[in-house]
């Protein structure tokens, strides 16, 4: 006999849809077929038990149309109901007596206090990252728009450090999809954090939680930034960038006069950066399984100058 074990992981990155069903007397509902549909066509589903309750997980990030279906009662059907990392959302329906061909809308209550958990979260969204100016296109700089979130400076991470409610920098917690993403040499030679920071084009939405975390997370008593993926939808669709940096279009420091162009006049330190790259995705097997890739690069190339005085 071969026994294997293995180990059961949280899903930091899906999210949970619960809730109970019951009639207009406020009976339970057992047996109801109850199902997700998510905007690239995927569908996960459920029925209720006993006592009414139902469960729908996991949930990868996005928007879902939640429908609710059973014999003698109308259909119920949801607004968008979003879903980010870790998120629980609360959806209670009571449905109308009526035939399965009527439909009813339903919409899920905006909750005053959320008692599922007690972290202090904050989501970043595709529309902001790819609205707010990131100056490398790295996204950790929008941390910044959490409460308790400073930048770190002089710390060793210059791309993307942060403290969070005065932690200091290298106790942040960096989780990709799921899985850890924490740089444990601090990047010797890119100077991050992160083993890979994504392509900001690639990110669907990131997580800074500050304080009172969840059982799943640990490491470190700063932040925690859970980062989401895009995936494929049922259309195939694609980006392509190209970010140019150039002295050209630089003021140099006040206080340093280089002139390395030998012209008399005083230069910024030579600079040409060029960030390009895109992605893609779309259907492997329509509303099934879906593909996405994603591609970035950096060519650098700068010199600097720098004003030192010495005693003689």
């Amino acid at each position: 006999m071969l026994v294997h074990a293995a180990p059961a992981l949280a899903q930091q990155d899906q999210g949970v849809v619960a809730g109970r069903v019951t009639d207009p007397s406020g009976g339970v509902v057992p047996g109801a077929h109850v199902a997700a549909t998510a905007h690239n066509g995927s569908l996960v589903q459920t029925r209720t038990n006993g006592e009414g309750h139902y469960v729908l997980a996991p949930l990868v990030i996005g928007r879902y149309l939640i429908t609710i279906e059973v014999s003698g009662f109308k259909r119920a059907v949801s607004e968008l109901v979003e879903i980010h990392a870790g998120a629980r959302v609360r959806l209670d329906v009571q449905l109308e007596l009526g035939s399965l061909a009527d439909t009813v809308s339903v919409r899920p209550p905006a909750p005053l206090l959320h008692t599922d958990t007690s972290s202090l979260t904050h989501a970043i969204g595709a529309e902001q990252i790819g609205q707010l100016p990131v100056n490398g296109r790295n996204f950790p700089q929008l941390a910044m728009l959490a409460a308790g979130v400073l930048p770190a400076f002089g710390h060793v991470d210059r791309e993307s450090g942060f403290n969070a409610h005065g932690q200091w920098a290298v106790q942040n917690n960096f989780i990709l999809d799921g899985v850890d993403n924490n740089s444990h040499i601090m990047g010797l030679q890119d100077r991050k954090a992160q083993v890979l920071v994504p392509n900001l084009d690639a990110v669907q939405e990131f997580q800074v939680q500050t304080s009172n975390y969840t059982a799943e997370f640990g490491r470190g008593s700063g932040a925690v930034v859970n980062v989401s993926i895009k995936s494929g939808t049922n259309a195939v669709h694609g980006t392509a960038h190209e970010f140019l940096r150039n002295d050209v279009f630089d003021a140099r420091d006040p206080f340093d006069f280089f002139d390395r162009t030998g012209d008399g006049q005083p230069d910024p330190n030579a600079l040409r950066q060029n960030q390009f790259g895109g992605t893609l995705g779309g259907p492997v097997r329509k509303n099934r399984t879906f593909y996405f890739g994603s591609l970035e690069a950096t060519s650098t190339h700068t010199t600097e100058n720098r004003l030192v005085t010495v005693p003689t």
